[in-house]
């Protein structure tokens, strides 16, 4: 795993790519996510270190295990950025799919100039929601390189 700190993030990963990359099968992927959140090119959403200990706990002391992360907190401008986004995609404010969390994610990462990098039902989600607000749209972990 790289030593060297990055003072210039590329990537912003969430619960759903973090639990892809411990569970996955392909050791370069799994590398290459602990090398860029231990290097400090990908932030880690606030949210996932509370999410992968209730939802996955089997995970969460791998997860632990991971040295030097940063989490990106939301801040004010993420969620009101967020809000104008699920009104223009005509998303309900208040439950629904796609979730909020997709919104938030795609949010903070235009806002903070930072790849999304998810999976599953959330990076089907994202993908949907760049294509119709022209975002940047996230990447799966298969398309994810340092």
């Amino acid at each position: 795993m790289s030593e060297a700190k990055n003072n210039n993030p590329k990537w912003l990963i969430d619960t759903h790519g973090i639990h892809e990359a411990l569970t996955t099968r392909k050791n370069s992927i799994k590398d290459a996510v602990i090398s860029a959140i231990e290097d400090g090119s990908m932030l880690v959403t606030k949210k996932t270190s509370k999410e992968i200990k209730e939802m996955y706990p089997e995970l969460y002391n791998e997860f632990k295990d991971i040295k030097n992360k940063k989490y990106l907190t939301l801040q004010h401008s993420h969620v009101a950025n967020a809000t104008v986004m699920m009104q223009g995609y005509g998303s309900n404010i208040i439950g629904g799919i796609p979730s909020v969390d997709c919104f938030e994610l795609l949010s903070s990462g235009k806002i903070e100039n930072l790849t999304c990098v998810t999976s599953g039902k959330s990076l089907n989600h994202c993908i949907k929601i760049a294509s119709k607000l022209g975002t940047k749209p996230p990447l799966s972990l298969e398309n994810f390189e340092l």
